[in-house]
């Protein structure tokens, strides 16, 4: 049987489209119900980033809280 602990760290990723920011606050609760790291990562279009080089075709910006 496999054990499964409580999560240590839950990552919520936006958009921000309004289903992925909907997603943040639940992240939140969820990471303080379990004592646990929130990661918030947002994806960015080089359209989005526009001192980004060609090479970025996408970014991700995390945040730790």
């Amino acid at each position: 049987m496999i054990e499964v602990g409580l999560p240590r760290r839950i990552l919520a990723a936006t958009d921000g489209s309004s289903t992925a920011t909907e997603a943040v606050p639940w992240a939140a609760v969820m990471a303080a119900q379990n004592q646990a790291e929130l990661l918030l990562g947002r994806v960015q279009t080089p359209a989005e980033a526009p001192d980004a080089g060609p090479e970025a075709a996408v970014s991700i910006e995390l945040a730790r809280l």
